[in-house]
């Protein structure tokens, strides 16, 4: 995976029941750091989520990956883990329940990836027709 034109952090941490936590704490502060105050509580929200199920594929350590361009703001999620990973689309149901661009999961060789687009824009007001 190789990220090009812009911003990123990332974090490899423990597969462990408090992953989630932690990673999502990162996330948010990160987001806030790189000029996206309103975005903090979705990224967190969808880190959590993310990173909860990537630990209970069973690997031994998850990362953390975030990037931000043109408001946009992937968070990836992998889960380290060797052999087939469950393919259950649950937790994509309910990070889309959050108002996410646009979220999905694939397997590659070393692990699960989950991923999640959201948009940190400013919403927009409608505007009133006469």
């Amino acid at each position: 995976m190789t990220m090009r034109n812009r911003r990123g952090a990332h974090w490899l941490l423990e597969s462990s029941p408090w992953a989630a936590h932690r990673a999502s704490r990162r996330a948010a502060r990160q987001v806030e750091r790189w000029g996206h105050p309103a975005a903090g509580t979705t990224v967190r929200a969808v880190t959590t989520l993310l990173v909860g199920d990537a630990v209970r594929d069973g690997g031994t350590r998850v990362s953390l990956h975030l990037t931000d361009r043109d408001r946009r703001i992937l968070v990836l999620v992998l889960s380290h883990r060797r052999g087939p990973n469950p393919a259950d689309g649950a937790v994509l149901r309910r990070v889309a329940r959050l108002g996410v661009g646009d979220c999905g999961s694939d397997a590659a060789g070393g692990g699960r990836r989950l991923w999640a687009v959201i948009d940190s824009s400013p919403a927009t007001e409608p505007v009133a027709t006469r």
